[in-house]
């Protein structure tokens, strides 16, 4: 049984080389819940969604919530929720249920095409206030 496991959704592009290792050892050494990639848009820009710390200066940032686009967690019994319907909450959903510290690494720096087209988002957002008030 692995003790980590690494995700990544079908619309990333841009794998830097080593990236699988730098998310792994970034866990290890924060001793976080989760460590994620640090995202962009396929245009350059910042991918900011649920992110409140942009700071691009430093290896390791802590975050309140992770978009699990890319990302490393530690391997639990805990799954992703499957009532959620296509992408939308199901990420805050996870890292609730997880608990502990999150932090995105800018050494994996990945460009998430993320085209959000998502019509179940209102059924999603109902669901998860439903689930945690």
């Amino acid at each position: 049984k692995a003790g980590f496991i690494i995700m990544c959704d079908d619309d990333m592009e841009k794998f830097p080389y080593g990236w699988d290792r730098d998310l792994i050892e970034a866990l290890k050494h924060t001793g976080a819940s989760m460590v994620g990639a640090r995202l962009f848009n396929p245009n350059g820009a910042l991918q900011v969604t649920n992110y409140r710390n942009f700071d691009l200066s430093k290896d390791l940032v802590e975050v309140r919530i992770m978009i699990t686009a890319c990302c490393a967690f530690r391997n639990t019994a805990l799954r992703f929720d499957e009532n959620y319907i296509g992408s939308g909450y199901e990420d805050t959903d996870f890292c609730r249920q997880l608990g502990g510290k999150f932090f995105v690494t800018n050494k994996v720096k990945m460009v998430h095409k993320n085209e959000h087209k998502n019509p179940s988002d209102i059924r999603n957002g109902r669901y998860f206030k439903e689930k945690w008030g």
